[in-house]
């Protein structure tokens, strides 16, 4: 009966602290042998099979240890809300840069791809990223390492009367939507001020240049947005102002023709004039439309607000 249950605790102790073995393996074998006392105690003797069972239900060694000390994680439970919002505020910066400046060198090159685009965001983004997160990873780890019971400043100077009221489940904003909106922004505007854009006609870059302010309201109001993180009536109607208004232009824009220069049709060389034309019109009209539904959710959601 013994081996058995010297062979459990071993097991256990096998997992736990050098210091904390000697103790948690006492009392762990003082509460083995209550419960097989207790089993005894009610039949005449017990057999290896019945020891078996009870250390089964105990759980594995493993587990076990993990109840009397509980592993530490890599980053402490206190920093980890602000870790995350570290590595998304840094990273969603990044990307947002990559965009920039992959834009940048796409609207200056003789041959236009969209895969090569992506491509060099995706390239560019994953080189920082990795020196961002690794960075930022092992300096929470260090801070956690420091302090045992780490406390944030956040912790001591918060007032319950200060709390957001109670409100739906959309109404909290995410940080990927807010730096997805400014990448898209600065895209957009590379693409139209850029002097060496060969993409679009006069007619559709003149009809892009009244989009202008507003993707510049588009992007002030998303920079807010990272410090409230939360919609309010006001934030909502000037979201939905801005989608409805970038909608309404991408299906003026899509009526004109041509909509594309002669020398960015003739780069691809896979298409006919027509089909880029066509497929040109297809995109101004499905983001118009998408912006225009956007902007009537979040009327919608405002009047929810109210």
């Amino acid at each position: 009966m013994m081996n058995l249950v010297e062979r459990y605790i071993a097991a256990v102790q096998r997992e736990l602290p050098e210091k904390k073995r000697d103790e948690i393996g006492r009392e762990l074998k003082a509460n083995i042998l209550d419960e097989l006392d207790a089993i005894k105690s009610e039949q005449s003797q017990l057999t290896d099979q019945e020891i078996a069972r009870v250390l089964k239900k105990l759980g594995h060694p493993r587990e076990v240890a993990h109840q009397f000390v509980p592993p530490s994680p890599f980053i402490h439970t206190a920093y980890m809300g602000l870790y995350k919002n570290t590595l998304g505020l840094v990273l969603g910066l990044l990307f947002v840069l990559q965009v920039f400046s992959s834009a940048m060198a796409w609207t200056s090159h003789d041959t236009f791809s969209i895969f090569r685009f992506m491509l060099s965001v995706l390239q560019g983004f994953l080189e920082q990223g990795y020196f961002a997160f690794t960075a930022i990873t092992i300096t929470y780890w260090l801070m956690s390492r420091q302090q045992k019971q780490p406390t944030l400043a956040c912790s001591k100077s918060w007032q319950p009367t200060e709390l957001p009221a109670v409100g739906p489940a959309w109404q909290h904003i995410k940080l990927h939507d807010i730096f997805m909106n400014l990448a898209s922004y600065i895209f957009f505007l590379v693409v139209i001020w850029s002097p060496h854009s060969m993409l679009f006609s006069a007619q559709a870059l003149a009809a892009f240049y009244w989009a202008t302010p507003v993707i510049l309201l588009g992007m002030v109001a998303s920079v807010w947005q990272l410090r409230t993180r939360l919609w309010s009536q006001k934030s909502l109607f000037l979201n939905a102002v801005v989608n409805v208004l970038l909608g309404g232009i991408a299906l003026y824009t899509a009526r004109l023709n041509p909509l594309l220069l002669h020398q960015a049709e003739a780069a691809s060389g896979l298409f006919s004039v027509a089909q880029l034309e066509r497929s040109a019109t297809v995109f101004l009209v499905v983001v118009g439309l998408l912006m225009f539904f956007e902007g009537l959710r979040d009327g919608k959601r405002a009047r929810v607000l109210t």
